[in-house]
């Protein structure tokens, strides 16, 4: 089996423990803010986070369950998936034992101590 190294659920994970733990926070640096506009003329704006760091997915994804996931294979094309909530709540609890994707920066254990709120 391999692990879902494109799934963009993972960095749910980084924005949502960064108001708990001080290395997750670390890995945001900025904010961008876009405009858009839909074909009926609707506009409006979006701001995002601007995230450093260097991962490894597929290393992290050996840390999930394989129960989690679903494969099929169709002619020579396999197919894996996992549902986002699953992908989420996981990284999150992996996360609160200081097991991250990121490689660099270097995950310290004093970092992952969850802050007090």
């Amino acid at each position: 089996w391999r692990f879902l190294a494109s799934l963009a659920p993972l960095h749910a994970v980084e924005a949502l423990l960064r108001h708990e733990i001080e290395y997750f926070k670390n890995l945001f640096y900025d904010t961008q803010t876009y405009t858009w506009r839909r074909a009926n003329g609707d506009t409006g704006t979006h701001t995002y986070l601007l995230r450093r760091g260097v991962f490894d997915a597929e290393k992290f994804g050996k840390l999930y369950p394989k129960h989690l996931y679903k494969c099929a294979k169709l002619s020579n094309l396999e197919l894996w998936s996992i549902s986002a909530k699953d992908a989420i709540l996981t990284g999150m609890a992996l996360g609160r034992q200081g097991k991250t994707m990121y490689v660099d920066p270097k995950p310290s254990t004093a970092l992952f101590k969850v802050r007090q709120r």
